[in-house]
């Protein structure tokens, strides 16, 4: 039964209906185990009542559920047939009917006059002048007044009943019955047993009929008060049916059978199906006859007709007779396809056919048949061509390994051979043809397209006007153009009356279904592409996919050829003839999507809040999981709708994956329109709906409640830190003038400090600078000059003058590093050895892993020693005397060693000058080095004297 644009199925396994392409379980069936169902029906208020057959009766809507049985009052619990009128439910049981009330189901049973013998078996209820009457299996018709049903008429073994145009339609077990609705009495009688139920279509009364012992039933239609079955125009594969419902929208005819499942019909199909010859090779029309090739021969069909048959062994025989000629011409050395002539009779193929001057010409594995357009074999040519037509009143024909061949006159074989493998414009490899009044096009499977016109080839591939090397087929429009369908399934339309030709409409292989393309034909400016998954077909900016829904099952396609607004698809199996009419006028139909189940977070929504999902969803921020199940219903081929959706009106569309679920995986805070788009590939139409708005709450941190109270803390904290922070200023500012005070007396200190630190840098400097050092030097250098010895004398005088630099510049700075005081130490000593007998040598050992040059000492810090040295230390005794200078670190300190070989504590009373120079040293160190308790020792001996230096790493 077709009830809320659903069909409904009630049968021994339960309760079920169709949903899109599968049966979907009715849940409160299974909650109450409720099966054997035999009526199913649906009152105003929206409750499903269904019939069991033993286990009384199930009441449902969308809120609640209950049983209805004997307990509850019902008169029996077989129940057949369930009738809504008015306020009221009307039960047929198999012993009596109850009343039921739809609003407090309270139950009526009204009295009848029961039969010993049998039970009062109640079959069907139906309503003629607001009364509600009954019909019976073995007590005849009655109708129900004041709680009693009272005998109208006797009739016996009625199955079912049926008010149309004013009559009754009854079917008993013998015949079928039209009962007059006033008098009730038969009209008409029809031999046609057990009718089960009735149906008018377009007019006209249907209904279903089978036996009840034997299966041999029909599906009958009332024309003309003529019976006409129409199982065998329906191609209905069983008889054994029971039951039907008619889906007005789609125009499908669902049959319940005993044995056999459901049948479903389409009673509009835009395809239908001739299946009548096996193989069907090439389709020819001429006025009222349609010439078929098969793999039987040929079939000639006057008028729906079939008037004549061809056999293949005609065509064999006629071969056999009629050879000889040209046999020996034909051959391979002169460019023709050989030809096996032992090929038998029921190996015969066909390539293609057509009419040219009231003559049929047909191509074959055994040669080229001509015939009149009665059927009549005329002449045969033994030529081996796949593709051939006629151009200028010429036979041409494609060699199949290469080359055009132009026929002058085929019966005398006078042609004109094209093939030049070194003339690119020679056509080879040809699939196809396309015949134009002025040219003919070529389609090559390896080198493009070809046109030959005006007596010339050309290639478009050389001439780069259209660049695709490999095509499969090519046609004619009815506009002229020229399509090309490519190795690749890319379609173009070619302008071809363009110099250059003129790209009027490309289809991307992206928008083809199929992977090989088998057919490419344009009626009226509607485009068929025929692949191995189905046909293609593309109006202006519609696209349709015709494949096993809509009827056409079989994709070994021959070929396709067009006619009086038809397409004839040619296959393995038949042909199929699809409508160009239907196509032109589609009804504009709106799919319309139902969200049947929700799951957030994995978890189900109830029913209530999906029946309510207009006003939106409202969900918390951790609840951005979502799954959307939808259904499209009463859809006529729910596998030709595409589903694609998009979260806001800015975003492209996503196309789904899995057909009717929407995945939205952590959606962010914020609102969502959530859209699906509809593409109906049946009628082209594509259809957007709003599908659910959908609300993620931001977290409770973002909302304004918390902002502001957030706010309102921060002001408060502000104030506090605020007067915090002026307590700790004014704080800090008292102690910033203690230490502002305290900072002014270490200042006082530290100016006390640099002054005496200076006092000292001068009595240091004043001590290298003696006056008995500087006559010294210049006594030598003077002796240099006298003796005119001028390059010692320039010498030591540029020497001495980098000494004075050297150390003018060392008194302005507070330290130097250690390498470069010993540089200086080394020039120093380079100057005394003027005046000196005996060369000093000044000799610097340092530990490896010391940086002489990261290691600060005061400046001139180590001279007063080297210079006691060279002055005490060295009389002329000391042959080879010697300083030597070593720097060590020694318990995270830097130890610096100065020892000579001299005279040691043989003269150890210093002078004035060593015990000044030592002493001012000591007072450097002792304002520098503040943390050493003793940082020069001196110690004297036989061998010389060692002075011992500690310095702050």
């Amino acid at each position: 039964m077709i009830l809320k644009e659903l069909l409904w199925i009630g049968s021994r396994a339960g309760l079920s209906k169709k949903k899109m392409n599968s049966f979907e379980i009715v849940g409160e069936a299974t909650k109450h185990k409720f099966n054997n169902i035999f009526d199913i029906t649906e009152d105003e208020n929206k409750k499903m009542w269904i019939a069991g057959y033993g286990q009384g009766i199930l009441c449902f809507d969308k809120y609640s559920s209950r049983l209805i049985n004997t307990k509850n009052g019902l008169v029996n619990d077989f129940v057949r047939v369930v009738f809504p009128f008015k306020d009221k439910i009307y039960a047929g049981t198999l012993n009596g009917i109850s009343i039921i009330s739809k609003d407090d189901f309270s139950i009526i049973n009204p009295s009848f006059i029961q039969n010993p013998n049998y039970d009062f078996s109640v079959s069907s209820f139906f309503e003629i002048n607001d009364k509600v009457y009954v019909t019976t299996i073995n007590d005849g018709l009655y109708v129900i007044e004041n709680d009693e049903l009272i005998k109208v008429n006797d009739i016996k073994k009625i199955f079912s009943s049926y008010v149309w145009k004013g009559n009754i339609y009854l079917g008993t077990e013998t015949e079928l019955l039209i009962v007059d609705s006033e008098k009730f009495e038969i009209i008409t009688k029809y031999q046609v047993p057990s009718v089960w139920q009735f149906y008018p279509y377009k007019g006209k009364m249907c209904f279903i009929s089978s036996g009840i012992y034997d299966n041999d039933g029909g599906i009958y239609r009332l024309e003309d008060e003529k019976l006409v079955n129409r199982v065998v125009p329906l191609k209905v594969p069983f008889l054994d049916l029971k039951s039907f419902a008619y889906d007005n929208k789609n125009e499908f005819l669902y049959i319940g059978t005993q044995n056999n499942g459901l049948i479903q019909v389409n009673l509009n199909a835009s395809i239908f199906y001739q299946n009548g010859y096996g193989k069907v090779y090439s389709l020819l029309f001429d006025r009222n006859k349609e010439y078929v090739f098969h793999d039987k021969g040929l079939s000639i069909i006057t008028n729906n007709e079939s008037t004549k048959n061809v056999s293949l062994h005609e065509f064999k025989k006629y071969q056999e007779k009629n050879d000889d000629k040209f046999k020996d011409y034909t051959i391979i050395t002169n460019h023709f396809y050989p030809i096996d002539y032992n090929i038998p009779e029921n190996r015969i193929i066909f390539y293609n056919s057509l009419i040219n001057k009231n003559t049929i010409w047909v191509s074959s594995n055994i040669g080229m048949f001509e015939l009149d357009l009665n059927g009549k074999i005329t002449k045969y040519h033994p030529i081996h061509v796949f593709i051939f037509t006629f151009f200028e009143g010429k036979l041409t024909t494609v060699v199949p390994y290469g080359g055009i061949r132009i026929f002058e006159n085929i019966n005398t074989m006078e042609n004109k051979y094209f093939h030049n493998w070194n003339n690119p414009n020679i056509p080879a490899d040809i699939v196809s043809i396309a015949n134009f009044d002025n040219a003919l096009y070529f389609a090559s499977a390896l080198t493009g397209l070809y046109e030959y016109k005006n007596g010339v080839f050309k290639s478009f591939l050389v001439s780069k006007e259209f660049t695709e090397p490999k095509l499969k087929r090519i046609t004619k429009s009815n506009n002229g153009n020229l399509i090309i369908v490519t190795d690749f399934n890319d379609v173009y339309e070619f302008d071809v009356n363009q110099s250059p030709i003129k790209i009027i409409r490309h289809i991307n292989h992206q928008k083809i279904k199929g992977s090989t393309t088998a057919f490419v034909s344009e009626i009226e400016g509607i485009l068929y592409v025929g692949t191995n998954l189905g046909i293609n077909v593309f109006k202006e900016n519609k696209y349709f996919f015709i494949n096993k829904s809509q009827g056409f099952t079989n994709y070994n396609i021959n070929k396709a050829i067009t006619f009086d607004s038809k397409l004839f698809v040619l296959t393995s199996n038949g042909y199929y003839v699809l409508d160009n009419s239907n196509f032109k006028n589609k009804k504009q139909t709106i799919n319309f999507a139902k969200i049947t189940k929700i799951l957030v977070n994995n978890k189900k929504l109830d029913d209530s809040t999906i029946n309510n999902i207009s006003n939106g969803l409202v969900l918390n921020y951790t609840e951005n999981n979502i799954n959307i199940f939808f259904t499209v219903t009463n859809e006529k081929f729910p596998d030709k709708l595409k589903f694609k959706y998009r979260l806001k009106s800015t975003e492209s569309w996503t196309d789904l994956i899995n057909d009717t679920q929407i995945n939205l995986s952590y959606l962010d805070k914020g609102f969502y329109d959530l859209e699906i788009q509809i593409s109906n590939e049946d009628n082209g139409n594509v259809s957007i709906q709003s599908l659910v708005k959908i609300e993620i709450e931001p977290p409770y941190y973002l909302k304004l409640p918390f902002i502001i109270a957030i706010i309102i803390a921060v002001i408060l904290i502000s104030i506090l830190i605020i007067k915090l922070r002026i307590n700790i200023i004014q704080s800090s500012q008292r102690k910033k003038m203690k230490l502002i005070e305290l900072q002014a007396e270490q200042e006082k200190k530290e100016l006390m400090f640099d002054k005496q630190l200076a006092e000292v840098k001068l009595q240091a400097l004043k001590s290298q600078m003696n006056s008995h050092f500087l006559f010294n030097v210049l006594s030598s250098i003077q002796f240099y000059i006298i003796t005119k010895d001028v390059d010692n004398a320039l010498y030591y005088l540029e020497r001495f003058s980098s000494l004075i630099r050297r150390t003018l510049d060392f008194s302005d700075k507070k330290s130097i590093s250690l390498s470069e005081e010993i540089d200086y130490l080394k020039q120093y000593i380079e100057i005394e050895n003027i005046r000196v007998e005996n060369q000093i040598t000044f000799e610097v050992n340092v530990e490896s892993n010391l940086n002489l040059n990261s290691i600060e000492i005061s400046p001139l810090l180590l001279q007063p020693f080297v210079e006691n040295s060279i002055v005490h230390a060295f009389p002329a005794s000391i042959e080879k005397p010697l300083i030597k200078l070593s720097v060590e670190r020694y318990k995270g300190k830097i130890q610096i060693l100065i020892e000579d070989n001299g005279i040691g504590n043989k003269n150890n009373k210093n002078t004035t000058h060593n015990s000044k120079g030592i002493s001012i040293v000591k007072k450097r160190l002792d304002l520098t080095q503040k943390n050493f308790e003793k940082n020069i020792d001196i110690l004297f001996s036989d061998n010389g004297t060692k002075v011992l230096i500690i310095l702050d790493s």
